[in-house]
């Protein structure tokens, strides 16, 4: 039940976000949208989210760091980054911990849904209730 599921999307190319935001809240997800990692924390104040999908490569900070901190401020934050570059690369370049959960870009929206699915059923977690 898509309908039950809260996404922060924090994306900073306008085109990639909308997209992904149109697409998700057609399927039924609670969409909220963030254009930099500073207005991805930010939004955290205002809003709860099950699920936060991060660009690694923002233009005013690195995804893994926003990742964290959002989590550190909800510790049941479930994160995902993605990113064009490949995990394998970020991982060997000291840039992604090999425990972050990712998804390589381009991906079809199925994967995405997917892989959010996956990630919130093995946390259980309380589930947001609003964006």
């Amino acid at each position: 039940m898509n309908q039950s599921i809260s996404i922060l999307l924090v994306e900073d190319e306008e085109p990639v976000r909308r997209m992904l935001a149109e697409a998700l809240s057609r399927r039924g997800y609670r969409i909220a949208t963030a254009s930099s990692g500073l207005k991805g924390l930010e939004s955290t104040h205002r809003l709860t989210a099950d699920i936060a999908t991060i660009d690694w490569a923002l233009n005013d900070r690195v995804g893994q760091d926003v990742a964290d901190r959002l989590r550190e401020k909800s510790p049941h934050l479930v994160t995902l980054l993605i990113s064009g570059y490949t995990k394998d690369v970020l991982i060997r370049r000291g840039l992604v911990r090999e425990s972050a959960e990712f998804l390589e870009k381009p991906f079809p929206l199925v994967a995405l849904e997917n892989k959010s699915h996956r990630l919130l059923d093995s946390a259980p977690r309380p589930r947001a209730t609003g964006p």
